[in-house]
C-alpha cells in the first residue's frame, strides 16, 4: 500500500519539475505554487519510504517469529512427552519418611493397615504391595519396631480424644464390665456423652485393663489411674500446655453407671458414686480457701488435726519413728480431709435444690440381663410345675459317669446320680448345641447337619424354637447318624438327645421356651437395641412388658390356643412374630402337648417376680424430668462385653500382641480415632508430643509392670491359698482325732427326756446336757458308718443340719440311733474311714457344728 503511493507521488514530482523547468521567471507567482505542492509531495514521499522500511522491519519480524514459532510447536509434543515422564515419576514414586522421621499420612496408613488385621511386623510389606498393585514406588521402609511405636502413638492420641469428648459432653455414664481369659483378669471401661454442641449419642471405648483380681476395689483403682494418665497426657500435649484441664471434670461430668447385674459391678457403682462426691468436696474445699475461708480459720483447723494426728500415733515419739515416705502418706491423708472438710461447709451453702444436682448420681443395668435373668426366673418356677402338679416330669439326662453309677452302683450311688443330673428344655438344648454346634469344630455333626445355633445369651429360647421347628429332621438326622454306624447304636450324648427329642414333657418345655422368647424377649430386645435408645427412656416398656406377663399369666391360651393365637395380642409389641414358623410348629403339636398351658403359666408367673426385681433400677426411681435430655445410657451392656469379646478374639489369631496394641486397634475402630488424629494432631508441634510421649510410655514399660503386678498377685493368692489349705489339714487331723474318740449314744429315752425340756426351757440346766457339737459330732458318726455299709437309700440318708436348730439336729439324731438300735446285731464296733481333702471344706468353721458335710464324710 505504501509502495505505491510513493510511485504515484514520485511521477507527480517528475512532472511538477518538469513544469517548472518550462516556466520563466514572470510567471512566479505560479511556479511558487507549483514548487510549494512539489515540496510537499517531496515530504510525503520521504514518509512513504519511511513507512515502507518499518513495514519491511515488521514483515521480517513477523516472518522470524512464524519461523520460531513453528519450532516452538515443533518441541511441544517432546516437553509435553518430558512433563508427562516428569509428573509421572513424582506421583509413582514416593517416600515414607521426610528427614528421616516417618510423615502424618504414612504414620496413619500403618496405623489403619494394623486396624485391618495387619500384623505390625507385616504392616510395611503389605503397603508396598498396595503401592505396587497401583504402580506407586515406595522409595524407603519402616520396621516393625517403628510400626509398634506408631500404634502407640495412636494410644497417646486416643486419650486426649476422650479428654476432649468428656469437656464437649454434658455429662457421662460410666460402662464397665469384666472377664477372665486364661486365669487372667480383665476389666473393659467405656463412657456413654451427649455431645452439648451438636446433641450427638455417642459410646466412647475408654480401654481393657488387666487387673491382679476382680474386686471392685480393684476395679475403682484402675479407674482412677486411667483418668490420671488421660489428663496427664491431656495437659502436656500443646493444647493443654495452652488450655489445661483438672481432671476433677470427669468426676464432675460423670452422673451415672450403666454395667450389668453383677454384685461386684452394683458395688463399684457405690465406690465410684463416693470418689466423685470426694473429689467434688476436695475441689469445692480447695476453692473455698483461696476464695472465702480466712487464714486463722484455716490454721485452726490444721493445727487441730495435726494434734489429733500425732496424738493417734502415741506422741511425737511415735510420729518420729515413722518412715518419711508414711510421713508423706500420712500428711497428704491430712490435706485431702481439710479440703473435704471446708469442702463440705461450703456444700451445706448451698440452696436442697442445687446440692441434689451436684451429687446427684444413678445406676443403671443392662437390659439384656434383665431378660436373661428373668428367663431363668421363670425356667426354675416352670421346673416345679411337675412336681406341683404331681405330673411326670421330663426325662432324666444323666452325663456318661452318673448314668453308670446309677445302673452299676447302690441305690445310694444312684439317688446320687439322679440328684447331680439335670432334665428339661434348657438341658435339651445344651446337648444339643454340643452335638450339633460344638466349639471343637472335631466334634459333633455341625458339618454333616450344617446347623447353627447363634451364641448369644438368649439362645436356649432361640435354640428351643430352632427344635420345634425341625423336630422331625432332627429324629431323622439322629436316627441316620446312628445306622451309619458299624454298631447301629448311639453314643451316650446322641441317645440322650433322641431320648429327649421324643419325651413329651421334654417337649413341652422346649414349646414354651420357644413361645416365651416370640412373646417377649424378641418383641423386648427390638425395643431395647434399637439405635440410639435411651435407658433413661425405658419406664414405659417396662411398665407395658410387667402388663404383658400378667396377661398372658392369666390367659395362657393367648400363646397357645385352642383359640386363635394372634401376635397383635400374645407378642408384647404387637408386631409379626420374630419367627411365625415356630409358633405354627408349636400350635401344630398342642394336641400332644397337654401340660403346655400349665408350663406356659409357671414360666411367665416366674419370669413376672423375677422381672419385677430385675427392672427396679428402671420403675423405683425418681429422676428428673429432662435426665434424657443430659444424659445418655445405652440400654444394654453390649459395647462392653463386645469390646472383651473382641479382646479374647485377638487372643487366639494374635495371641502375642500386647494389651496396648489391642487397646489402640480398638480406639481406632470404636472411636475412629485415625480420623481424630488426621483432623487435629498432624500439625509439627503435635507430632511430634505424639512421639516424644510414646517414647516415654515405652520406656516405663507399663506392659512388663503390669504384668508384673498381676504375678505377684497371683503368687500372694497362692501364698494364702496354701496356707489355709494347711489350716485345714490341722482343723481336719483334730477332728479325725475327735471322731476316733467319739462314742456312739444309745440311750434313746435320755435324749427324748433332753429333747422334752429343750422344748419347755432351751435356757435350763437340764436343756444343756448336752451341747450341740456333741449332736453334731454323733451324727457324723453315723453319717460315716452308713457310708460304708450296703444299705438302701431310705437308711442310708441323714439330712444335713446345718441350718436346724439345737431341737432339730436332736430330733434327728434320736430318728438315726433308733433306726441304728434295731438294726443293730452283727457290729457295732466303729472304724474311721479315710478322710479326703475337700476344696469345699475351705472356710469351715473349727467347730463341728458348723456344717458337718464339710467334714469329709461321704453322706451315704
Amino acid at each position: 500500500m505504501y509502495l505505491a503511493e510513493c510511485k504515484d507521488l514520485q511521477v507527480q514530482v517528475q512532472d511538477l519539475e518538469s513544469q517548472l523547468a518550462g516556466i520563466g521567471e514572470k510567471h512566479s507567482q505560479f511556479r511558487y505554487r507549483l514548487e510549494t505542492v512539489l515540496q510537499v509531495a517531496r515530504h510525503r514521499i520521504e514518509q512513504l519510504e519511511k513507512e515502507i522500511v518499518k513495514e519491511r522491519l515488521r514483515r521480517d519480524d513477523i516472518n522470524q517469529s512464524k519461523s520460531a514459532s513453528q519450532k516452538t510447536v515443533s518441541r511441544v509434543p517432546g516437553r509435553m512427552e518430558r512433563a508427562k515422564e516428569k509428573a509421572v515419576k513424582e506421583v509413582t514414586t514416593q517416600t515414607m519418611k521426610v528427614n528421616g522421621i516417618i510423615t502424618p499420612a504414612m504414620r496413619l496408613a500403618l496405623a489403619k493397615l494394623v486396624q485391618l488385621g495387619a500384623p505390625e511386623e507385616n504392616a510395611d510389606a503389605m503397603l508396598h504391595v498396595c503401592c505396587d498393585a497401583v504402580n506407586i514406588r515406595l522409595v524407603d521402609h519402616v520396621d516393625e519396631r517403628s510400626v509398634r511405636r506408631i500404634i502407640g502413638e495412636i494410644r497417646i492420641a486416643a486419650e486426649i480424644q476422650i479428654v476432649r469428648a468428656i469437656q464437649d459432653a454434658i455429662a457421662a455414664v460410666i460402662l464397665g464390665d469384666g472377664t477372665s481369659h486364661r486365669g487372667l483378669n480383665y476389666e473393659v471401661m467405656g463412657a456413654a456423652t451427649i455431645n452439648k454442641h451438636t446433641g450427638e449419642k455417642a459410646v466412647h471405648f475408654l480401654g481393657i485393663n488387666l487387673s491382679r483380681n476382680h474386686s471392685s476395689e480393684e476395679q475403682l483403682r484402675t479407674w482412677q489411674e486411667f483418668i490420671d494418665r488421660i489428663y496427664d497426657t491431656y495437659n502436656s500435649s500443646p493444647t493443654g500446655q495452652k488450655h489445661s484441664i483438672g481432671k476433677e471434670e470427669f468426676y464432675q461430668k460423670v452422673q451415672g453407671t450403666l454395667t450389668d447385674h453383677a454384685a461386684d459391678q452394683k458395688k463399684l457403682a457405690s465406690l465410684f458414686e463416693k470418689l466423685k462426691r470426694s473429689v467434688e468436696r476436695e475441689t469445692r474445699g480447695r476453692h473455698a480457701i483461696n476464695t472465702s475461708v480466712t487464714a486463722e480459720e484455716v490454721l485452726g483447723y490444721i493445727s487441730a488435726k495435726n494434734e489429733e494426728k500425732i496424738r493417734s500415733m502415741g506422741g511425737i515419739a511415735g510420729w518420729e519413728a515413722l518412715s518419711e515416705a508414711e510421713k508423706l502418706k500420712r500428711n497428704e491423708q491430712t490435706y485431702q480431709e481439710i479440703l473435704i472438710h471446708f469442702g463440705e461447709l461450703d456444700f451445706e451453702k448451698l440452696p436442697d435444690k442445687e446440692k441434689a444436682n451436684v451429687d446427684f448420681y444413678v445406676s443403671r443395668f443392662c437390659c439384656m440381663h434383665k431378660d436373661l435373668n428373668a428367663h431363668k426366673g421363670g425356667t426354675e418356677r416352670m421346673a416345679q410345675y411337675w412336681v406341683e402338679k404331681n405330673k411326670e416330669p421330663p426325662i432324666l439326662l444323666m452325663n456318661k459317669d452318673n448314668d453308670m453309677a446309677a445302673a452299676l452302683g447302690t441305690s445310694a450311688a444312684k439317688t446320687q446320680a439322679e440328684k447331680n443330673s439335670s432334665r428339661g428344655g434348657v438341658k435339651t438344648t445344651e446337648l444339643m448345641g454340643l452335638l450339633f454346634r460344638h466349639k471343637d469344630s472335631k466334634k459333633g455333626h455341625q458339618e454333616r447337619t450344617s446347623i447353627y445355633f447363634e451364641a448369644r445369651e438368649h439362645s436356649h429360647a432361640d435354640a428351643a424354637a430352632e427344635i420345634m421347628v425341625h423336630l422331625p429332621i432332627y429324629r431323622e438326622i439322629l436316627e441316620f447318624v446312628r445306622d451309619e454306624k458299624t454298631t447301629l447304636k448311639f453314643n451316650h450324648l446322641e441317645l440322650n438327645v433322641y431320648k429327649a427329642l421324643h419325651d413329651i414333657p421334654t417337649l413341652t418345655e422346649l414349646a414354651a421356651h420357644a413361645l416365651y422368647g416370640q412373646s417377649v424377649t424378641y418383641p423386648y430386645m427390638r425395643e431395647a437395641r434399637k439405635s440410639g435408645t435411651n435407658h433413661f427412656d425405658l419406664r414405659p416398656l417396662h411398665v407395658r412388658l410387667l402388663a404383658h406377663l400378667q396377661k398372658v399369666l392369666n390367659e395362657p391360651q393367648l400363646l397357645c390356643g385352642p383359640g386363635p393365637v394372634l401376635y397383635e395380642t400374645a407378642s408384647l409389641d404387637g408386631r409379626p412374630w420374630e419367627r411365625p414358623e415356630a409358633v405354627y410348629a408349636i400350635l401344630a403339636s398342642a394336641k400332644n402337648l397337654l401340660e403346655l398351658p400349665g408350663v406356659l403359666q409357671y414360666l411367665f408367673e416366674g419370669a413376672l417376680e423375677t422381672w419385677k426385681r430385675f427392672a427396679s433400677d428402671v420403675l423405683d426411681q425418681d429422676l428428673p424430668a429432662d435426665i434424657s435430655d443430659r444424659l445418655y445410657a445405652p440400654a444394654t451392656a453390649d459395647t462392653s462385653e463386645g469390646g472383651l469379646g473382641m479382646l479374647r478374639k485377638r487372643k487366639v489369631y494374635a495371641p502375642n500382641s500386647t494389651l496396648d496394641t489391642n487397646n489402640s486397634i480398638m480406639h481406632m475402630k470404636r472411636n475412629n480415632t485415625v480420623e481424630f488424629v488426621r483432623n487435629e494432631l498432624t500439625d509439627t508441634e503435635s507430632q511430634r508430643f505424639l512421639r516424644k510421649r510414646q517414647r516415654e510410655r515405652e520406656r516405663e514399660g507399663n506392659e512388663k509392670k503390669r504384668r508384673k503386678q498381676v504375678a505377684e498377685a497371683t503368687r500372694e493368692k497362692v501364698k494364702s491359698n496354701r496356707e489355709k489349705k494347711e489350716k485345714r489339714k490341722i482343723k481336719k487331723a483334730a477332728r479325725e482325732e475327735r471322731l476316733r474318740k467319739c462314742v456312739p449314744m444309745t440311750d434313746v429315752p435320755r435324749l427324748q427326756k433332753i429333747l422334752s425340756e429343750i422344748q419347755k426351757n432351751p435356757h435350763s440346766k437340764e436343756s444343756q446336757a448336752i451341747k450341740v457339737p456333741e449332736i453334731e459330732l454323733q451324727l457324723v458318726w453315723h453319717r460315716d458308718r452308713l457310708s460304708r455299709a450296703d444299705k438302701t437309700a431310705t437308711e442310708s440318708m441323714i439330712p444335713s443340719t446345718s441350718k436346724c436348730s439345737k431341737k432339730e439336729k436332736l430330733e434327728t439324731l434320736i430318728q438315726v440311733i433308733e433306726g441304728w438300735n434295731k438294726s443293730r446285731g452283727s457290729s457295732g464296733t466303729y472304724v474311721c474311714s479315710d478322710l479326703e481333702d475337700s476344696e469345699d471344706s475351705e472356710g469351715a468353721e473349727d467347730d463341728v457344728e458348723s456344717d458337718s458335710d464339710l467334714l469329709g464324710y461321704t453322706r451315704g
